[in-house]
């Protein structure tokens, strides 16, 4: 039976070059090795020549992430399209995401990733305030930000996308309601927007629970509710939880992750599912150099299988991420075996309370079950046996 070709699958390659750390920031990044950005785009040569001797199927996308991709210098970026081209077969349908600052997007940096191929691009703006940038030790201002998005409609980019964050310390939903306005005013393809991470140790972290009050988990999820219904009713489809669209604009990588898709992920920190297995770079600089320093004849990295019922976490947890979220079927195949009666009363429950987006044989989140996805991850896991 002929079951046709394989999905395409992802790369990825880390660019951890930055000017400096942001306040908020728990990335593999490095601010004081742009002299050795040579050495590091070398050990990024032999791993595309490694998996490019390896791999016979087509890309689907290409995303370059960091880190500040936009700091590298064209030449580099020339070798690294160049050596990616010769060792994986890109198609004219390939999607090639590159990630950029608004203080690096220059005109000449957008011309030539055009010249190139690159055909997203995804700015790291934040905020449209310059308080909330101040805050985040962002390098932009909202006027740098505003020129370099009019720089990057001028140099013709029909995709592309800007990211925002949310539960700033100090923010109010007024505040984070300007922020969504300013952006839907310059109609991006995309949109993604990020709840505050507070990772340990960080001076934003430390600045956000100087601010903490107590109704702080109920202005978030206002600020949620609020994003998801304005991008709504501006034509945007809220396709996961932290990323919105016009149609035709959803960012074909990342559906990758969140899908049950492959990709090899390249660089420092670059992480990778292929093949039913799981494995990573090193996040250390010094160690990624020496693992990369030549073509090794066999991966130099461990990989792990891993457990089925690990597998099944992240299959619920994952497509619960999505506005499509799962058929029944799906989950079906995925356990082997249909689902218990207690899992189709969970659903029951679910539904009655406004957490599903509708009742049936399809399982989807509303905005509401988003607000608490975790915690209803957690509840079909235990009906399905899955801990």
């Amino acid at each position: 039976m002929n079951e046709g070709p394989p999905p395409p699958y992802g790369l990825y390659l880390h660019l951890p070059f930055c000017r400096a750390r942001c306040g908020y920031c728990d990335f593999a990044v490095v601010t004081d090795r742009d002299n050795a950005q040579e050495e590091y785009l070398s050990r990024l040569l032999n791993e595309i020549r490694f998996w490019g001797e390896r791999i016979e199927r087509e890309p689907g996308s290409l995303y370059f992430g960091g880190g500040t991709p936009s700091r590298l210098p064209l030449p580099h970026w020339q070798r690294l399209l160049e050596a990616l081209q010769r060792w994986f077969a890109f198609t004219p349908e390939i999607e090639i995401t590159a990630e950029g600052n608004p203080e690096s997007l220059s005109d000449e940096v957008l011309k030539g990733w055009r010249a190139l191929g690159i055909n997203r691009i995804s700015v790291g703006v934040q905020s449209f305030q310059d308080r909330f940038l101040s805050l985040l030790d962002r390098l932009h201002s909202r006027e740098g930000a505003l020129e370099a998005l009019d720089r990057i409609r001028s140099a013709r980019f029909k995709n592309w996308s800007l990211d925002l964050i949310y539960g700033l310390p100090g923010q109010s939903v007024a505040d984070w309601r300007r922020d969504l306005a300013e952006a839907l005013r310059l109609e991006p393809p995309h949109l993604s927007f990020y709840n505050l991470i507070l990772h340990p140790n960080l001076p934003t972290t430390q600045k956000a629970l100087a601010a903490h009050t107590p109704d702080h988990e109920e202005i978030q999820s206002e600020m949620f509710l609020s994003a998801v219904e304005t991008l709504e009713q501006a034509g945007y489809s809220v396709y996961e939880l932290s990323n919105a669209a016009l149609p035709g604009g959803e960012c074909r990588h990342n559906l990758l992750y969140w899908t049950g898709g492959e990709w090899i992920g390249m660089g420092m920190s670059g992480a990778s599912r292929f093949g039913g297995e799981e494995f990573a770079n090193p996040a250390s600089w010094e160690t990624y150099l020496n693992l990369w320093e030549t073509v090794p004849s066999s991966p130099p990295i461990r990989a792990r299988r891993p457990s089925r019922e690990s597998a099944l976490l992240d299959w619920v947890m994952l497509r619960l991420r999505t506005a499509r979220g799962f058929h029944l079927r799906e989950l079906e195949a995925a356990l082997g075996h249909p689902p218990p009666e207690a899992f189709r009363s969970l659903l029951a429950d679910l539904d009655r309370s406004g957490h599903l987006r509708s009742s049936g044989p399809k399982v989807a989140l509303s905005p509401k079950g988003w607000l608490v996805h975790s915690e209803i991850t957690t509840r079909i896991l235990r009906v399905l046996a899955i801990e």
